[in-house]
């Protein structure tokens, strides 16, 4: 619904003071049909690591002024790595 209405989310850091926009529907493609509060539990800031500190805003550019220099960044592809996980048993 966000992503009809022609809004934007925008994570940031308030540590190291980055941020980034993103379409609704690439973050539901990415992270599934969850709320808006649960994505710093679930991402780290790129820059430092950290996910105590991001802050999440959900706007609508609607000025010009606000969509000229705006750069959203576009989900591509995702890469899954399967990565084993071992447990140790006796054999008898």
């Amino acid at each position: 619904m966000a992503h009809d209405n022609g809004q934007v989310v925008t994570i940031g850091c308030n540590l190291c003071r980055t941020s980034h926009h993103y379409l609704p529907a690439d973050l539901r493609t990415l992270l599934g049909d969850i709320d808006i509060d649960t994505i710093p539990r679930r991402s780290t800031c790129e820059a430092c690591g950290r996910r105590d500190y991001l802050r999440i805003r959900v706007w609508s550019p609607v000025l010009p002024e606000e969509r000229a220099g705006l750069v959203v960044r576009r989900l591509q592809w995702v890469v899954t790595i399967r990565r084993p996980i071992w447990r140790e048993e006796g054999w008898e």
